[in-house]
């Protein structure tokens, strides 16, 4: 009789384990990295910066980000390709003051405008959900370590085209730090999103990354150039 029970107990368990619904994962949030704009005399920090943050958001769980060639190609036959480039405009003000003191300009807050008048029609063709922008501000020279740069970004929703909830974050610091503090703005990225950030730190010898992230940046320039003469 108890195994008799026992069997009845596992069947009727069984059966309603198996009765339960299962949820379907969400799918993955489609994003695209837009070129930061930044002043003019370094206008390879723009897409030099988008290029590397879009390889540290690359690891992250439930986000599909579009390809950053496949971004240019698809602007570039809208005839938006400069709305993907730098500009020493959108950075205007950004000037070292000769006092020492960190970037003023603080990120767009909630429910702010669109981040450019024409956010949407980018979203709409890129296909994505969400654009990630910003600026790179400097106050001193490249490439002195101890120069002050603030990493501003901004997530666009393609259903408003305004920035997404608390998805405006900053990240300051100094050259030197360069490289950690793409690694907070792809963590306050994550956060932002509700996902899960795996901690990425990249061990890297300051002088020498540096060089190679200008030499980078100058390349990807030279390449948008190319790209919109074809």
């Amino acid at each position: 009789f108890t195994q008799f029970v026992l069997v009845l107990l596992a069947l009727t368990y069984a059966a309603a384990w198996a009765g339960e619904p299962t949820k379907p994962p969400a799918p993955p949030l489609r994003v695209a990295v837009l070129d930061f704009q930044c002043p003019q005399a370094t206008s390879w920090l723009g897409p030099a910066v988008a290029e590397t943050l879009n390889v540290k958001l690359a690891g992250l769980d439930g986000v599909t980000l579009l390809e950053r060639q496949k971004i240019r190609e698809i602007l570039l036959a809208a005839g938006q390709g400069a709305k993907s480039s730098t500009s020493a405009k959108a950075a205007e003000g950004t000037k070292g003051t000769g006092d020492g003191a960190a970037p003023s300009a603080p990120p767009p807050a909630e429910g702010a405008a669109p981040v450019e008048p024409d956010a949407g029609k980018t979203l709409k063709l890129l296909g994505v959900e969400f654009l990630l922008t910003g600026t790179v501000q400097l106050v001193g020279e490249w490439p002195n370590p101890e120069t002050k740069i603030r990493l501003s970004a901004k997530v666009v929703s393609a259903e408003t085209a305004k920035i997404q909830g608390d998805a405006a974050f900053v990240a300051d610091g100094t050259l030197k730090d360069f490289f950690g503090l793409e690694t907070q703005l792809a963590e306050k990225f994550a956060k932002a999103m509700g996902k899960e950030a795996p901690a990425l730190q990249i061990e890297y010898h300051e002088e020498k990354n540096l060089m190679a992230l200008k030499l980078f940046g100058e390349g990807l320039v030279k390449l948008q150039e190319a790209e919109a003469l074809l």
